[in-house]
């Protein structure tokens, strides 16, 4: 893949979530999201992921947007495997 070339379409991701518009925000359910998405890269083979959520906090309506910056290193190759 080419720098800044997106691995997964943003609707695969959103399947992943387990967070539901409209319910309350948990940030136990925001990191397992997290860990979701990092495991979804390195099935992939990019073992080095960086899944940065950023809330934007609506005071007026009481709402928060979730902002997802993924960041992904190189592709890892497995070079020799020892059997001992």
């Amino acid at each position: 893949n080419k720098p800044n070339e997106a691995l997964f379409l943003a609707a695969d991701l959103k399947e992943l979530l387990l967070a539901e518009e409209g319910k309350p925000f948990n940030k136990s359910l925001m990191a397992e999201n997290i860990l979701s998405i990092s495991e979804r890269y390195r099935d992939r083979g990019y073992a080095y992921v960086n899944v940065s959520p950023e809330p934007i906090f609506n005071e007026e309506n009481g709402t928060v947007d979730i902002n997802i910056q993924i960041e992904s290193g190189p592709l890892v190759y497995i070079e020799r495997i020892d059997i001992e």
